[in-house]
């Protein structure tokens, strides 16, 4: 009987202690983030003439985009580019004119597509050379286009 009450007494004490266990785990802390970029070191010129061709803009009338195709002719990587546009109507009057910088990787004697976010807000103008669309009060514009500036890796 006494080695019976022991036990139980035992048993209550170990019950006892492990509810009343030190807590291990810490409550706020957070998982430290830790971003590492490589910095690379790019040359920032203004293209010679020819060197870099941006053609083949479009801008269909419910896009909230614009696209255009940016050729590389130099020998090195195109990282990034400074692009004005300068929007027109039939007549020639201006409508807007934006100046917009983006990010690219284009290798040297490479074309690849940009993709800028659209001037017309309202969406009711289209590029003269894009689909016509069916309804009649849109309005087609023409571009001007000239690279400001360029980024090119060493």
């Amino acid at each position: 009987m006494l080695r019976r009450t022991v036990v139980i007494l035992l048993m209550i004490v170990a019950c006892v202690s492990s509810v009343s266990a030190e807590r291990t785990t810490r409550s706020r802390l957070r998982a430290k983030t830790t971003e590492e970029r490589v910095k690379v070191v790019a040359d920032t010129i203004v293209p010679d003439s020819g060197m870099i061709v941006v053609s083949g803009f479009d801008k269909p009338l419910r896009s909230r985009n614009e696209t255009f195709f940016v050729t590389n002719h130099y020998e090195r990587t195109l990282v990034a580019l400074e692009i004005r546009i300068v929007y027109y109507d039939e007549s020639g009057r201006q409508l807007h004119e934006s100046v917009t910088e983006l990010e690219c990787h284009i290798p040297g004697g490479e074309t690849r597509q940009m993709t800028k976010k659209s001037w017309d807000t309202q969406q009711s103008f289209y590029f003269y050379q894009s689909a016509t669309p069916q309804r009649t009060q849109a309005t087609p514009f023409k571009v001007k286009q000239r690279i400001e500036k360029i980024a090119l890796l060493p």
